[in-house]
């Protein structure tokens, strides 16, 4: 099967498993149902449960990833309706609709994330109570990688860093922080939980979390040039921002060509982790070129 082809088979088994899973209690308000479910169908690349189910896939087992999957992307979701609250990016558009906090307000913004968030723990939890260590594994490595260490902790620096001091007082070690927390951390657990259903040893996961830190870092540098160079209808997303809240950016240090560069010396380095993975990688090889290549 091609890459594309393959492509189109993960999107769909997680669109899916999204209507499957995200259907919410009777009782929960109509207005908080409403804009959970405008954010988390509002589309989106799905790049991280992609990434989960490609890491499954490599060695399958008999656990079914899609709820795994659908808990991956009700927290990213979350992370998204946060960022663009008016507190912090302060952003118009997410995946070219009104984001939530202007399609309702930024009260049930903030509670439609928070709900999606414990939903996400709520899934795990009851998907694969029949298998107690997976379970606890799996919901170790996301609660970890959503964590105060982690994403927002890295979101955390991130706005720190644009409240408090101009994006020129910011160091390359600052901005790695950055990239490997607020972005990477849930690149690594997208790895990490398809390999942790699949059963796989720890020399695995170990390249697992290198492979997740590379992929963090290439998504999040050829965001930092989108949001540079191209516009919100072709992006989906409101662009201009990083430059708006003087952000410490991939652009901010290296240039526009410089960021690329830098883009193509981590996908040769993540192709090199791919191949010490396992030999049914060409998926996830072809992965990488996918992400460099990316409009949007």
């Amino acid at each position: 099967m091609s890459f594309d082809a393959q492509l189109q088979v993960f999107r769909a088994r997680i669109e899916e498993g999204l209507k499957c899973y995200i259907p919410l209690d009777e009782s929960t308000p109509d207005r908080l149902q409403s804009a959970m479910k405008h954010s988390i169908f509002a589309g989106g690349k799905r790049v991280r449960p992609i990434l989960l189910l490609a890491a499954f896939d490599i060695n399958p087992s008999l656990n079914d990833p899609i709820p795994a999957a659908v808990a991956l992307e009700a927290l990213h979701t979350y992370s998204l309706i946060h960022d663009d609250l008016p507190d912090m990016d302060d952003s118009d558009l997410r995946r070219g609709h009104l984001t939530c906090h202007k399609a309702f307000d930024p009260a049930t913004a903030i509670l439609a994330g928070d709900a999606l968030l414990t939903l996400s723990f709520e899934l795990l939890s009851t998907a694969y109570r029949g298998e107690p260590r997976i379970a606890c594994d799996l919901i170790k490595e996301l609660s970890y990688a959503a964590g105060s260490g982690r994403l927002i902790g890295g979101q955390m620096e991130d706005v720190w860093l644009d409240k408090s001091q101009s994006r020129e007082a910011g160091s390359l070690d600052h901005l790695t922080r950055i990239e490997d927390n607020k972005t990477g951390a849930l690149f690594e657990a997208s790895l990490m939980m398809g390999l942790i259903l699949a059963d796989r040893p720890e020399d695995e996961l170990k390249i697992a979390k290198k492979l997740g830190v590379n992929i963090g870092r290439t998504f999040q540098i050829i965001d930092d040039i989108l949001d540079a160079t191209s516009d919100d209808q072709t992006l989906g997303k409101t662009t201009n921002i990083d430059s708006k809240n003087q952000k410490l950016t991939a652009v901010t240090q290296y240039g526009v060509d410089g960021a690329r560069d830098e883009v193509d010396q981590l996908v040769n380095e993540g192709k090199k982790l791919v191949k010490s993975l396992d030999q049914n990688n060409e998926f996830l090889m072809s992965f990488l070129d996918y992400l460099k290549h990316r409009a949007n």
